[in-house]
């Protein structure tokens, strides 16, 4: 019996350590983005949007998407699979961004 090489172990396991890592990768970044969905880990941000600070938890949260966005470039570089779960997506789509005083909008624009 012999020991197989890299190259044999991929081609009978089907992936490679660095696909485990990569997707190991993705895997993280995703649940770090879901933690910041959750109502704990959205309570900082949303209460700055709550006193008007919508535009600073934007800048936060662009940070985030900066770091997500290429956490999720190298998983994919190293063979990793799996979707991308975006924390920035979820608080753009619920509005959470604008200028506002606990959900009503401190100002409006022209034409609404």
């Amino acid at each position: 019996m012999r020991e197989l090489n890299t190259m044999e172990m991929d081609s009978v396991s089907g992936g490679s350590i660095s696909s485990l890592i990569g997707s190991a990768v993705i895997g993280v970044t995703n649940a770090v983005n879901e933690a910041f969905d959750s109502p704990l880990g959205a309570a900082f941000g949303n209460a700055l949007s709550d006193v008007g600070l919508g535009p600073v938890h934007q800048l936060a949260d662009l940070g985030g998407l900066a770091l997500s966005t290429a956490a999720y470039a190298v998983g994919t570089a190293l063979g990793g699979t799996g979707d991308q779960t975006l924390h920035y997506v979820d608080d753009a789509s619920a509005g959470r961004y604008g200028v506002s005083f606990f959900q009503f909008p401190l100002f409006s624009s022209v034409g609404n």
